[in-house]
């Protein structure tokens, strides 16, 4: 079957993270001074501060059985899946984070305050949804493929997304001219699931009335790549632009 709907993600895969602006937002000195104080990435220790969260969580509430949030390929505290799934605001989560890490402080988990400042300022940055806008760009090469895709007429294409209310809101208004390019955006917090959970999928092709083996999906999340393939998708997993292209190609679509 010819495959006429296109389905793209949109962390990784549309927009990306500016390492710079990142890297400025957490603060550069900060860093510097972290690093050479305790030897160790304070990104890598911010991760380790979720997993710390994560066993608090499930001390707290037990084991969690729903679909994780995966960041980086690892999955966060169940917290930051409530907020991808929307049953919590993004003020909700910052708040909940907040707590866990002065929960962690009292019991003398952070070796010095500078590490608990830089844990809470890594957290902000990665998770509030002002901020994730602030160092977020689009990806050119994957832009300017989605517009030639859109002038063959050709195709119907989609965007199906892990995302919360309000980082998608903010990317929506600052760039209505990559959106629009689009039949229609879904995201997991509209849905209440998040991918790899067949049921987000399944959303996507019941609104429209598709077939999965209609639909070419583009991803740069394995196990989301995984997921579409079971449900009899063609899966693309994105890791650089021309392997995309080699692949779409392949499929007759460029």
């Amino acid at each position: 079957m010819k495959q006429t709907n296109i389905i793209f993600d949109i962390t990784g895969v549309l927009f990306k993270e500016h390492k710079l602006k990142l890297l400025r937002k957490i603060g550069v000195k900060r860093i510097a001074r972290y690093i050479t104080r305790h030897r160790t990435s304070p990104l890598a220790f911010c991760f380790k501060t979720l997993d710390a969260i994560k066993e608090r969580e499930q001390q707290l509430l037990g084991t969690v059985g729903t679909t994780p949030f995966i960041y980086k390929k690892r999955a966060l505290p169940s917290c930051t899946a409530d907020w991808q799934r929307g049953l919590i605001t993004n003020a909700e989560l910052l708040h909940i984070l907040e707590e866990h890490l002065n929960a962690l402080s009292r019991e003398g988990y952070f070796a010095s305050r500078q590490e608990e400042q830089l844990a809470l300022r890594i957290l902000h940055t990665m998770l509030n949804a002002e901020q994730l806008l602030a160092v977020s760009r689009p990806i050119k090469r994957t832009i300017n493929l989605v517009k030639k895709l859109r002038k063959t007429n050709l195709y119907h294409l989609y965007i199906l997304s892990n995302m919360g209310h309000e980082p998608f809101l903010l990317l929506k208004k600052n760039y209505p001219e990559i959106f629009t390019l689009f039949d229609d955006c879904i995201i997991s917090a509209d849905v209440r699931a998040i991918k790899p959970a067949p049921a987000i999928f399944t959303y996507l092709l019941d609104k429209h009335q598709l077939t999965a083996q209609s639909c070419i999906f583009i991803d740069d999340q394995e196990e989301n790549v995984l997921a579409a393939r079971q449900l009899g998708m063609e899966a693309i997993m994105f890791d650089r632009l021309p392997s995309v292209r080699k692949r779409l190609k392949k499929l007759q679509i460029l």
